[in-house]
């Protein structure tokens, strides 16, 4: 008896150090009602994208360029002549005596007149080189679509934390190797890079590092992730979490980070609809992620007013395996390219740390705003090589623009879609569009089979007929427009937010942010703000 009391003491106080461990602060946040968006005004992430434009209005840039440079060597060649033939006079004169000393002379003058226009005409040329130089670098620089990664996992901690064998220099040459103009390795409570610029030994390539790290080690798999790392929080909750402590968590990462994300929110249970409709403070959900698509709680988050934008990653913690990279990516419309597109010259960078600082920072506000999308690629590009997988990015299709015209919504693609899918508060889907409605999608889940019109294939032809009961789409679809397509929604009163997802022909899906009401004009709303009360601390510090 004695034995087993002792024994049921050893197991109660291994209970207790494991609650002062895991628990240190016992911290009491009032729920944040869940409160739909409300206003007279559209919060449009997208207002500035404009990518077709961009692109179409350097290009005619680069052909102006062109020809002019090619009119300079015309110039140019016609000069050379003048000079000749002013040469040809001078060498005449010299074989007339007396007065032949004019003519030779003005030979001489026509001669050297030549070679200025010859000088001119080059010089006419080289400006012209210059401005199709110049005119490239509009067309190629600017704000553009960058490929970004912020959740991979290296060997860090001795490989403990499932890093495998993935070394920091294994991680950024695999996926510069794909592409990606941003990459962040989000090692757990460990921060792996800095902002910066990494540069490709071999091709000369670059890309933005940002720091990044994975914080928690819970048994439920509550994890979140910090982008613009600063510090490491090393306090966490190790048991099953209250809604107060995931909020606590929440709240200590904001302070020691710029972005706070809820890292794969629906796996292994880790967050819930419940926690969706209450907790607040963070910035962006992972709804992509290798592991687990989280798409259910973010439209419940958002359908609770919370402004929360997408976040899409790998999670890979193998790199050498097909199927751990490539698979879910981030596009950021955004500067960026004012360093990875910069030409490979050490002083080009001139201030190097400033200049990342700032150029990381321009991320950050697009991945805040929402001027992002996620990319859930095809399981059919999973298992190709890293060659066959850049080949399948390069030639995705991007958006080109979404825009609110009135009281509608179109959206825009740089290639051909098979179906566009817009959604709603309690992810009700509003109305679907079958831009290609010969082929039906495969592994979508989804058993409705009416299309509505608004859409249009960039061959012309478009999508009929017209969805029944909830959901029911109005208007006819937009034709092609520079090479995209297109589909829209005609925004309806009771919509208090609408997301779009769409299907392309290979199967990758685009998740785009949601458009939302707003109070402000142009200002996105805003997130409640998160009030606590302690009631008391068993250890540790706030």
């Amino acid at each position: 008896m004695a034995k087993q009391k002792y024994k049921r003491l050893w197991i109660a106080a291994g209970i207790a150090l494991l609650l002062l461990l895991g628990m240190r602060q016992l911290p009491l946040y009032k729920r944040a009602e869940p409160r739909p968006f409300e206003g007279a005004y559209w919060y449009n992430p997208y207002e500035q994208v404009h990518a077709g434009e961009g692109r179409l209005h350097g290009e005619q840039l680069a052909n102006g360029g062109e020809q002019l440079a090619k009119g300079g060597e015309q110039v140019a060649n016609g000069g050379e002549q003048v000079a000749k033939g002013g040469e040809q006079v001078a060498n005449g004169g010299e074989q007339v005596a007396n007065g032949g000393e004019q003519v030779a002379n003005g030979g001489e003058q026509v001669a050297k007149g030549g070679e200025q226009v010859a000088n001119g005409g080059e010089q006419v040329a080289n400006g012209g080189e210059q401005l199709a130089n110049g005119s490239e670098q509009v067309a190629n620089g600017g704000k553009r679509w960058l490929r970004a990664n912020f959740h991979a996992h290296s060997n860090a901690w001795g490989g403990l934390t499932s890093g495998r064998k993935n070394t920091v220099d294994d991680i950024l040459f695999i996926y510069d190797s794909l592409g990606y103009d941003i990459i962040g390795i989000s090692d757990y409570q460990h921060i792996t890079l800095e902002e910066g610029v990494w540069e490709n030994e071999q091709t000369g390539s670059r890309m933005l590092t940002i720091p990044v790290y994975e914080h928690g080690y819970n048994i439920k798999k509550t994890h979140q992730g910090v982008i613009g790392a600063r510090k490491v929080y090393w306090n966490d909750y190790i048991l099953p979490q209250t809604r107060s402590q995931k909020q606590h968590v929440i709240k200590k990462l904001k302070e020691h980070g710029r972005l706070v994300v809820l890292h794969h929110p629906d796996w292994i249970g880790g967050y819930n609809k419940r926690d969706m409709r209450s907790l607040t403070g963070y910035d962006l959900f992972e709804v992509l992620n290798d592991f687990w698509i989280s798409e259910d709680l973010w439209d419940v988050a958002l359908s609770a007013g919370r402004p929360v934008m997408l976040l899409a990653g790998d999670d890979a913690h193998n790199v050498f395996k097909p199927t751990d990279i490539a698979r879910d990516f981030t596009m950021v419309f955004g500067d960026a390219g004012a360093v990875v597109d910069a030409p490979l010259i050490p002083e080009s960078v001139g201030g190097g740390d400033e200049l990342c600082l700032s150029v990381a920072e321009d991320v950050y506000k697009a991945l805040e705003a929402g001027t992002s999308y996620g990319v859930e690629v095809t399981e059919r590009l999973a298992y190709g090589t890293v060659a066959q997988k850049r080949a399948g990015l390069d030639a995705l299709p991007v958006l080109e623009s979404c825009r609110i015209y009135a009281d509608t919504l179109e959206v825009t693609l740089s290639g051909k879609a098979r179906k566009f899918r817009f959604i709603g508060q309690d992810g009700r889907v509003l109305k679907e569009v079958e831009a290609m409605p010969e082929r039906a999608e495969e592994g979508d889940g989804q058993t409705q089979e009416e299309t509505a019109e608004g859409g249009r294939l960039a061959g012309g032809s478009e999508g009929e007929g017209e969805s029944e009961g909830e959901g029911e789409g109005e208007g006819e679809g937009e034709g092609e427009d520079a090479g995209g397509v297109s589909a829209f929604y005609i925004l309806r009163a009771e919509d208090t937010y609408v997301r779009v997802k769409v299907c392309l022909p290979d199967s990758t899906h685009l998740y785009l942010n949601p458009v939302m009401r707003t109070k402000t004009k142009g200002m996105k709303p805003v997130m409640p703000e998160i009030r606590k009360y302690r009631l008391f601390t068993i250890f540790g510090h706030d």
